[in-house]
């Protein structure tokens, strides 16, 4: 069994539900990710149903393979608005992760 330099932790790769302070940038968050294609975000404005994704910059605090990262939201986000960070692994390469492979 090959062993991973660096394993994911067990976890949620999610935030708590959030809430704006008027800025544009939030984090460092308490998990960490590989590549910033991972993060998604999913924002919930004042008198909306439901969360929908908001595209968002995503830069990881240093050049570590493993890191933690912050995100920058295109405007200030409100007080009103709530959002979530999660941490995903997009479909190209969900299979190595889960089977060890490259």
């Amino acid at each position: 069994m090959v062993e991973t330099p660096y394993p994911i932790p067990r976890g949620k790769r999610s935030s708590e539900i959030l809430v704006g302070n008027g800025g544009k940038v939030y984090g460092p968050f308490a998990f960490k990710i590989f590549d910033v294609n991972d993060v998604q975000v999913l924002t919930r404005p004042q008198g909306a149903v439901s969360f929908t994704v908001a595209p968002v910059m995503v830069q990881k605090i240093s050049n570590a393979a493993f890191e933690q990262f912050t995100i920058t939201f295109a405007e200030n986000v409100p007080p009103t608005t709530a959002f979530i960070v999660r941490g995903l692994r997009v479909a190209e390469r969900s299979a190595g992760v889960m089977q060890g492979t490259r």
